[in-house]
């Protein structure tokens, strides 16, 4: 078998491989990065998603401040794409916060998908980073999506000491529930029905405006979120891509054999 008959044949497996295996370079946004927040007051922060190259089933993570002395969330809004979402406080102060994607509006190669809109409240004055970590997030097909993670930072201007009526005994979580709610599909923000609900045991969906689902949260661990059945994969492959695998290689078995034969006779 000649050079450019190897060339060509490690070409078209390279290509076939690419199939199997897509990459993406995916990444979380925190925007704005960076807030100042008067003590007892709030701000907003929204997460998005940069890219869904391969549209987006649902996701799970879990939101921290370095010093949750100095500020918390208090609620949560969640896209209309979200329609399965929950949010819950634990133990330590994080925030875990899931949707999933149940109408499948999150369509592959959307881009600036909104994840979650929350609302940070003051508590005392100082400085701390917030930051993401133990993400679940899945494709349409069920295959991972590991993305980039942010680091914001929050600013509360003030002595370091909670001030005045905040002091009596119990270390700074004046706080124990969160507001959960859920956005229309408009990339207006204006909030126009509040339904008080129990939280759903499970996780959220799309877009960027609010009629508001409130609901306090459990303090409990809740499970990984459900995300919705994944048709026609095995191990988080879709079964196109086998087929297509199967195709491409057979194909290039077939080219190889024919460039031997000639060899053969030409020889």
């Amino acid at each position: 078998m000649n050079r450019k008959t190897v060339r060509l044949a490690s070409i078209l497996v390279a290509c076939t491989l690419l199939l199997f295996f897509p990459v993406g370079a995916a990444s979380i946004g925190m925007i704005p990065s960076s807030v100042t927040i008067q003590k007892s007051g709030t701000a907003e922060i929204s997460l998005v998603l940069d890219d869904a190259v391969s549209g987006l089933a649902g996701y799970d993570l879990v939101i921290r401040f370095s010093n949750p002395t100095i500020a918390e969330i208090s609620e949560v809004t969640y896209p209309a794409w979200a329609a399965l979402n929950n949010t819950t406080r634990k133990a330590d102060s994080s925030v875990r916060i899931s949707g999933v994607d149940l109408s499948r509006q999150v369509n592959p190669g959307m881009t600036a998908v909104p994840l979650a809109n929350l609302k940070i409240r003051g508590i005392s004055g100082g400085s701390s980073s917030i930051s993401l970590e133990s993400v679940n997030m899945d494709a349409d097909g069920g295959a991972a999506i590991t993305p980039t993670l942010p680091t914001g930072q929050i600013t509360v201007p003030g002595g370091t000491t909670p001030s005045g009526g905040g002091g009596g005994g119990g270390g700074g979580s004046s706080v124990s529930s969160v507001t959960q709610s859920q956005t229309s599909p408009t990339p207006t923000s204006s909030p126009t029905a509040i339904i008080t609900q129990e939280i759903p045991t499970v996780a959220s969906q799309e877009t960027i405006q609010p009629p508001l689902t409130t609901a306090t949260m459990a303090q409990e661990q809740v499970g990984p979120y459900i995300t919705e059945e994944v048709p026609e994969s095995v191990g988080g492959i879709p079964w196109m891509w086998i087929l297509g695998g199967i195709i491409v290689i057979g194909a290039l078995i077939v080219v190889a054999f024919i460039a031997w034969r000639k060899e053969q006779e030409q020889g």
